[in-house]
């Protein structure tokens, strides 16, 4: 796998998966976009234990951009909003990549 652009963000998105407290809520409108592209929960846990975080934004909350591959090697988005300090992350989105 290619070098993250933001390795301190994924190294610390690893730290708080592997967190066995670490809880992941999805959002409706994140509940429905997977629906729309047939990506499952477990789709996303793939993602997160192994993808890069190539973007950070700020809007309501911190957003992390996390990009990598689901179980069928489907290229895959997921935006989350990380809450290192309560062990929880917020799926916000998640969407097939082109």
């Amino acid at each position: 796998m290619a070098q993250s652009p933001l390795p301190n963000e994924s190294a610390r998105l690893r730290k708080l998966i592997s967190d066995p407290h670490c809880s992941i809520r999805f959002t409706r409108h994140a509940r429905e976009e997977m629906a729309k592209d047939e990506i499952l929960a477990e789709d996303i846990n793939r993602v997160l234990a192994s993808g890069s975080v190539t973007w950070v934004e700020t809007k309501q909350d911190v957003l992390w951009h996390v990009e990598g591959r689901d179980l069928d090697g489907r290229s895959i988005r997921v935006i989350l909003a990380p809450y290192e300090d309560d062990a929880a992350i917020k799926i916000v989105t998640a969407m097939l990549l082109t």
